[in-house]
């Protein structure tokens, strides 16, 4: 029944395509993408590719994270724990509201940015039960996904802040002005977190939250995500400049 459902939009889409592509002027027009009404998870076997879906929902979904016989998926209804093994829910926490970032898991505790991301909770892995919560000051937005490193939890906030909690307490232990609204907390390499704000990125210390130094350039940025390899953290941006350098 699944096949014959994909065949079928498979008919449809080519059939809009090729109306479209009789339009005015003869220009080809793409299919709008159909309209998301809800998630799947997929368990696939790394050896031989074998797939199965063992959960299913009516809702939009985050990425899963798995740890200890459990897998953890934000949903917009609150955080879900499934059985690794056959998608079974465990535990359903309707309590952080909306999930748009996947959690991250911490010494027996999961922790997530909810109510549409005006706080951050640390939930019981085991029964999801809360054990803290952390409520940003005058209602400022977590802008980026949760980042852990050691026992210190990582993110970015509307208010152009790089914060930090204490994982298993939620207690906060520093936050600094970024100059820019962080879109991404890459990574932290040798005790240094690396932040990455619009046209800059900028380097602090893990355990102060001092700025040690910031890169600006002329380009903005395209949402993409740094990495940092033997020393040096590599990015992409989009050039305001009308010209092409070759790579490499």
């Amino acid at each position: 029944m699944r096949q014959s459902g994909l065949s079928s939009f498979a008919a449809l889409v080519i059939t809009v395509y090729q109306l479209a592509s009789c339009g005015a002027g003869g220009v080809v027009e793409e299919p709008p993408p159909p309209e998301i009404k809800g998630g799947e998870v997929w368990a696939v076997a790394c050896e031989s590719g074998k797939a199965r879906i063992i959960s299913e929902t009516t809702r939009r979904i985050t990425s899963p994270v798995a740890d200890d016989g459990l897998l953890f998926v934000g949903t917009e209804n609150g955080l879900i724990a499934l059985d690794r093994q056959n998608g079974r829910t465990k535990w359903h926490c309707r309590e952080v509201g909306r999930v748009e970032y996947p959690p991250v898991v911490c010494a027996g505790l999961v922790c997530v940015a909810g109510h549409d991301r005006h706080v951050v909770h640390g939930l019981e892995a085991a029964s999801g039960k809360p054990r803290w919560k952390h409520d940003l000051d005058d209602k400022k937005l977590v802008v980026t996904p949760l980042l852990l490193s050691g026992g210190t939890l990582l993110f970015g906030s509307s208010g152009k802040n790089l914060c930090a909690l204490e994982a298993r307490s939620g207690h906060p232990l520093w936050s600094n002005y970024t100059s820019s609204t962080p879109r991404w907390v890459a990574c932290v390499a040798d005790g240094v977190v690396y932040v990455k704000a619009f046209n800059r990125i900028c380097g602090f210390d893990l355990d102060t939250g001092r700025k040690t130094w910031q890169h600006q350039n002329n380009c903005v940025d395209d949402g993409s995500a740094p990495t940092v390899a033997k020393g040096i953290i590599y990015l992409t941006c989009h050039s305001f400049h009308n010209s092409c350098r070759k790579l490499g």
